[in-house]
């Protein structure tokens, strides 16, 4: 019968031990990662929620018939963010710039959804609107425009990304 050194006993009885600090370590980490998560992810309160959604629900044929899409005008918007400005060019269904609109928005970058800006446009060359967006967050911006031309409303919802 042989039998093992006493040395050897002892070092495989104390490396046994440590296992369940292990588990409870791993187990400590996983929950330290979920709640860091729930936290920035609830930090800002509910980003997504549009304000007075339900009676805008409710309301919605009756918005959708006064103020159709600018499309449904036969107008084009083309949008994008210049040096920290959102830059509209509006055109009618021939093509021609759309002089002498009024052009207003509300804006928000979609990972603030909450901290909505007012912005009025303001044109700077035939059919091209101008407009500083607030702040200096980079990244994707919303906006959702209301276009008026001569007494006829139309709207508009555009994403922009800025870069600078």
């Amino acid at each position: 019968m042989t039998t093992l050194p006493i040395h050897q006993e002892t070092r495989q009885g104390a490396s046994g031990r440590h296992w369940p600090l292990v588990v409870v370590g791993l187990l400590g980490l996983n929950v330290s990662v979920c709640a860091t998560t729930v936290y920035f992810a609830t930090r800002d309160g509910p980003v997504a929620v549009e304000p007075d959604y339900y009676q805008r629900a409710m309301d919605w044929d009756a918005r959708r018939a006064a103020t159709p899409d600018v499309s449904a005008r036969g107008w084009a918007t083309d949008v994008e963010s210049v040096d920290g400005t959102a830059l509209v060019r509006l055109t009618d269904a021939q093509g021609d710039a759309l002089i002498g609109a009024s052009v207003v928005a509300s804006g928000f970058h979609r990972a603030f959804s909450r901290d909505r800006h007012d912005l009025t446009f303001v044109e700077v060359e035939p059919g091209v609107y101008r407009v500083a967006l607030p702040g200096a967050m980079l990244g994707f911006w919303e906006l959702r425009l209301r276009v008026t031309h001569d007494g006829i409303g139309a709207v508009a919802v555009e994403t922009i990304e800025r870069r600078e």
